[in-house]
């Protein structure tokens, strides 16, 4: 029985395609696009990853298009306000969102927004991504992911977790494990990602899942014990470090990605122009020295293929937080 809220997977392909029938019927000329500085409106605030990723992106792109690209940080409302302030803009191809998976994650999870994540976007291209693993404090008892489950299933909610916040991508891998080896653990939220590593170095939580980059140091250093990586393949971050899947563990895939969206009705010579010459940039070996020292790897997806890895995750995030009945307080 189809929850309420849901996407339909075929009615928001649908959907895509006619908005794309939209653009190509409109006659726009991308030899005179962009005549002008672009805006990436950002939906967080500046100095976090997303802004880094955006200001790499937006200094590579302006190189080839002859244009300034400036980054704007409109934070709040758990990405909401940034991607309200694209939704309502001219769709002429100077006002776009360089945004997260918290795109996807929203809908799931607050069910009056003041936008659709369908309908009033045109996806763009998937640039990169940040893989996330579990990770425990070096003393812990837990030697491995099996043992963690089993800890886990000998005090059902008593194991602890930390997070960046509520309906975060750590968040709900947290969810996504506990649901996929049928264990339970207590959410313990933070504002920013760097108090939650703080936290477990110092003992203070038993767990937590973190961006692979930012907790390898701490690894290494002999503080944390990596238990396995959120992802399908290893990541170049942490390549001694198994995917659950090789653990044993499927169905435990979830990252940040990064990514670049338009208004509705954006016109398909902009859509094109755009995304071929962001993953243009992506096979240039300094854009992507740039990303690993940010912490992403590239993750390249055109549009048609970006468009279906939204539906596609609006309704895994849908199915993920009304089986687990997750709440946004």
């Amino acid at each position: 029985m189809a929850q309420p809220n849901m996407i339909d997977r075929r009615d928001a392909l649908k959907l895509l395609t006619g908005v794309a029938s939209l653009a190509i019927a409109k006659p726009v000329f991308a030899a005179d696009y962009p005549d002008k500085f672009i805006r990436f409106v950002t939906p967080f605030g500046a100095g976090g990853i997303t802004d880094a990723v955006a200001r790499l992106t937006a200094r590579h792109l302006q190189g080839d298009i002859g244009q300034s690209v400036v980054v704007d940080n409109a934070a709040g409302g758990s990405g909401i306000i940034g991607a309200q302030t694209v939704a309502r803009a001219k769709p002429d191809g100077y006002s776009l969102l360089f945004t997260t998976n918290v795109h996807v994650i929203n809908p799931a999870l607050r069910h009056n927004l003041p936008f659709d994540p369908v309908k009033d976007f045109t996806p763009i291209a998937r640039v990169a991504s940040a893989p996330l693993m579990l990770v425990v404090n070096a003393a812990s008892p837990c030697r491995s992911a099996a043992e963690y489950i089993a800890a886990a299933k000998q005090k059902p909610g008593e194991i602890t977790f930390g997070s960046s916040g509520m309906g975060t991508s750590p968040h709900l891998a947290a969810e996504q494990f506990a649901q996929v080896t049928k264990t339970s653990y207590v959410h313990v939220p933070y504002n920013v990602s760097s108090a939650v590593t703080q936290a477990l170095v110092a003992g203070q939580l038993d767990s937590s899942w973190s961006g692979v980059f930012s907790a390898m140091p701490f690894v290494k250093s002999g503080k944390l014990r990596a238990l396995g990586v959120a992802s399908e393949r290893r990541s170049k971050f942490a390549p001694d470090i198994p995917t659950f899947l090789e653990l044993g563990i499927a169905g435990v895939s979830i990252d940040t990605w990064f990514g670049l969206f338009g208004p509705a009705r954006l016109p398909r010579a902009v859509v094109d122009k755009l995304a071929n010459l962001v993953l243009k940039e992506l096979e240039a070996p300094e854009f992507k020295e740039g990303l690993e020292k940010l912490g992403a790897e590239p993750a390249p997806a055109k549009p048609a293929d970006f468009s279906r890895i939204v539906v596609a995750e609006l309704e895994s995030y849908a199915q993920l937080v009304t089986a687990r009945n997750i709440k946004v307080e």
